[in-house]
């Protein structure tokens, strides 16, 4: 199919029933260039010239849904790649989780690439809502960092300092403890002292 327009008019092709002739639409402008998608007579998706995609729902929440039907634990559910001249730069992946019978929980992963490298994997925060950075399993002796919502955090490293904690400007604290709301201690720099 060839639909030839004027250059500033748009070409169409129409999608109609018996309670509307144009209910749904692709409409291309050639004023601007852009490519327009309605369903139900209202714009919902739009590419423009320079290939950004728009979504449009009126005064409802505008969403993207992915669903695929996975058997194991860790498969890709759903993936946002990001390109740089053609090379994969980085990757945001909805993951199954370990709930295969229910199929009802999920992890995000995060992947980027280093200069030289291929993609690996950086950061995810999974099904339990913990924050893994580094690692992909909460573990006592798995290198990395671990982040939950509980307020319990576990800094693991090989080899090297676990934290570094950096006071700039002026001798004082640089860590307080609590026992409820109540002060209970601190550790602070004097000089080259703690």
């Amino acid at each position: 199919i060839t639909i030839l327009s004027g250059q500033t008019s748009n070409g169409r092709i129409l999608f109609g029933d018996s309670g509307d002739n144009d209910i749904g639409q692709i409409d291309y402008d050639h004023n601007n260039n852009s490519m327009r998608f309605i369903t139900n007579t209202v714009e919902a998706l739009k590419i423009d010239s320079d290939n950004r995609l728009s979504m449009t729902r009126g005064d409802t929440l505008a969403e993207i849904s992915m669903d695929a039907n996975r058997s194991s634990a860790d498969q890709s559910i759903g993936r946002y790649q990001f390109l740089w001249n053609g090379t994969l730069v980085a990757k945001i992946e909805a993951l199954a989780g370990s709930d295969t019978t229910n199929k009802d929980d999920g992890q995000l992963r995060f992947q980027t690439t280093e200069s030289g490298s291929s993609i690996a994997e950086r950061m995810r925060i999974d099904s339990s809502g913990r924050l893994l950075i580094g690692k992909t399993s909460a573990s006592r002796t798995t290198i990395g960092s671990e982040f939950n919502q509980s307020g319990f955090n576990r800094f693991t490293a090989d080899s090297d300092k676990t934290l570094e904690l950096v006071r700039t400007g002026s001798n004082g604290e640089i860590i307080e403890f609590f026992n409820d709301s109540a002060h209970t201690g601190s550790l602070g720099v004097n000089g080259d002292r703690v």
